[in-house]
């Protein structure tokens, strides 16, 4: 099995993190959402006080709002959380490509065929065994369960209230 190339890591959130002051210098406010390092968002909310919307969205501003001492233990649930939400996303358009896959190998039989006509079939498998949307067809909210549920075997069950309302994340999906 080919090796897939992994941009999920723990060493990306401090890039991430770096987007957020950025924004926040740029007057975007949307700054606060970026960030995943406790001291940094600290400062950050008492500059820029998120809205209720943002706090809403991501409950860890509020908590560096209050100065709540779970603050970096509930961003680290924070991290987990996205890690589980991608791998769930990814496993559901994996289980939604097999069909297209398993089509395609049988129409092709091991056969050399001219571009066209390859072309041809692999269109005519997608409009057949591709969804629209994988997402949609399973669920936004059973998506996000999912990775609730993930995520509740890997951090303090007192953590999980901290957790953000991912849904506005998959746009023309709600």
């Amino acid at each position: 099995m080919a090796e897939r190339k992994r941009t999920n890591r723990g060493k990306d959130w401090p890039f991430i993190t770096a987007l957020g002051p950025k924004l926040l210098r740029d007057d975007d406010p949307s700054g606060c959402l970026h960030i995943f390092d406790a001291e940094t968002l600290r400062n950050a909310v008492v500059i820029h006080p998120p809205s209720a919307w943002m706090q809403d969205a991501r409950p860890t501003l509020r908590a560096a709002l209050e100065k709540d001492s779970q603050l970096g233990p509930a961003l680290h649930a924070e991290q987990v959380f996205w890690h589980q939400l991608d791998a769930c996303r990814i496993r559901l358009y994996e289980k939604a490509l097999r069909p297209y896959v398993s089509a395609v190998r049988k129409a092709f039989a091991r056969r050399e065929m001219p571009l066209a006509e390859s072309h041809a079939i692999r269109l005519e498998c997608a409009k057949r065994h591709l969804l629209t949307s994988p997402v949609l067809s399973y669920g936004l909210e059973q998506l996000v369960d999912d990775a609730r549920v993930e995520t509740a075997r890997l951090v303090h069950s007192g953590l999980m209230g901290w957790l953000p309302n991912a849904r506005g994340h998959f746009i023309g999906i709600q």
